[in-house]
């Protein structure tokens, strides 16, 4: 057993309280700094609602998706249980982004269909969103044509 005793004056006592004061006063300054909250420099913050139709618009908008005013095609997919080639393929392209469908395997997820009008590609352009328990899960923006090409609608996450 060991005992440990500490003799110290007031003046120590009093720096010691002073000392941990500060520290508090700096984390506190620091949790409540207006920086705080906003995003790291080069990570944009996207909000992943999507369950009304006015959030998957805004989303879309805040993704510089230009879309016409048509409802979205609508349709229900359930993800493989067990990923194949194909999901392989197309969960690599949102791993590109930060979003991952793994987490939906087995799941039914709703895909939502748009028509691009701003595609920088020529070419007609729509984004497929991807929606789980009204949240984004994935999405692609594909330019159909002959030589079909897709890339991820989310800006790296």
């Amino acid at each position: 057993m060991f005992v440990f005793s500490i003799k110290a004056g007031k003046k120590q006592v009093y720096a010691t309280l002073a000392c941990v004061a500060m520290v508090a006063v700096i984390v506190v300054a620091a949790l409540l700094s207006p920086t705080a909250s906003q995003p790291m420099a080069g990570k944009p913050s996207v909000n992943l609602s999507a369950a009304p139709e006015e959030e998957r618009a805004q989303l879309l908008k805040n993704l510089g998706c230009e879309t016409d005013n048509q409802a979205p095609d609508v349709r229900e997919v359930r993800i493989p249980d067990e990923p194949d080639e194909v999901f392989t393929r197309y969960n690599e392209l949102q791993k590109q982004s930060g979003m991952d469908l793994e987490r939906c395997l087995g799941k039914r997820v709703k895909v939502y269909t748009y028509h691009v009008l701003n595609s920088a590609e020529s070419g007609t352009a729509q984004a497929n969103l991807y929606v789980y328990n009204g949240k984004a899960v994935a999405g692609d923006i594909t330019v159909l044509g002959e030589n079909a090409v897709s890339q991820p609608l989310f800006p790296l996450l």
